[in-house]
């Protein structure tokens, strides 16, 4: 097993959600870095409407911030 799906295992038994564990370890391992929605479902493997929710309750625990971006049209 590795590392990163040792730290996975420990972060699903401390916080009781795998889609929440999954996108916490992404967040670890690039630590500073942003993030789109749709590169975390790349990443994660999460379904979007998973890593919505998961996000949504991060923020009101103020563990992450929320920043939206504007597309500019041309």
């Amino acid at each position: 097993m590795t590392d990163s799906h040792k730290a996975e295992k420990v972060l699903v038994k401390l916080f009781g959600s795998t889609s929440r564990a999954r996108i916490l370890t992404l967040f670890f391992k690039n630590i500073g870095q942003s993030f789109y929605q749709r590169e975390i479902m790349h990443e994660t493997a999460l379904s979007l409407q998973a890593i919505q929710r998961e996000l949504s309750n991060l923020g009101e625990l103020e563990i992450v911030k929320k920043r939206e971006t504007k597309i500019s049209s041309r």
